[in-house]
């Protein structure tokens, strides 16, 4: 999934009325990523709920994976992943990747299932998991976009 960099909001829950500061992780370069301020902002009605808000992030990219973890000051800790983009869709180009998904081929490769587009160049690709979360290419459970 695709995030503009404007509107995206990271959220985790910690303990209330902490400062709660986040690191955002390039997890293609494993390096941090630059942002003007690491400051979460606590919820008005949802006690323990914080936000970052990501147009904090100081580096100019197409697109980027980042892991982050928040923290507290009561060692709590919460994570998790996103791919951030500085690309919006527009109805068109959903409307074209929805049909290319639908009507072009698709195959399943080394535990991966590849959607191609409708001209034959590839629309995407999952990764494949049986229910015990192993990669699998015959009873498949569940999928991961691979980014």
């Amino acid at each position: 999934m695709k995030y503009n960099t404007n509107t995206t909001v990271l959220c985790g829950y910690l303990a209330p009325n902490s400062t709660v500061k986040i690191k955002l992780i390039n997890t293609a370069k494993d390096t941090l990523v630059s942002v003007s301020d690491n400051e979460c902002v606590e919820s008005e009605n949802q006690d323990g709920l914080y936000f970052f808000n990501t147009s904090k992030i100081d580096e100019v990219f197409d697109a980027l994976e980042i892991a982050y973890i928040m923290t507290d000051d009561e060692d709590g800790f919460y994570g998790g992943k996103v791919v951030i983009s500085n690309e919006v869709p527009t109805t068109s180009s959903i409307r074209t990747d929805i049909q290319d998904a639908t009507i072009g081929n698709w195959r399943i490769e080394n535990n991966q299932m590849i959607l191609d587009k409708v001209d034959g160049t590839e629309l995407t690709r999952f990764n494949l998991f049986d229910p015990a979360g192993n990669p699998s290419m015959r009873v498949i459970y569940s999928r991961e976009r691979v980014v």
